[in-house]
């Protein structure tokens, strides 16, 4: 459609985030946890046993941190 996006225009902060978070249906957001559950748990069957993944929270999506 031409639309031109970048960072600028599709970031959101972190007040319109929580807003969202708390106006969203809890039903929603327990079908989203599942999901996030079962990615985690079918991408932890994928790794060698004797690796060891570390999550850091820094930044964005598609942001460094």
């Amino acid at each position: 459609d031409g639309t031109d996006l970048d960072a600028g225009t599709l970031r959101v902060t972190a007040d319109e985030f929580q807003e969202a978070h708390r106006s969203a249906d809890p039903e929603f957001l327990a079908t989203i946890r599942r999901i996030r559950d079962n990615i985690a748990e079918f991408q932890s069957s994928l790794l060698p046993a004797n690796v060891t993944v570390s999550r850091q929270r820094t930044g964005g999506a598609g942001e460094g941190g």
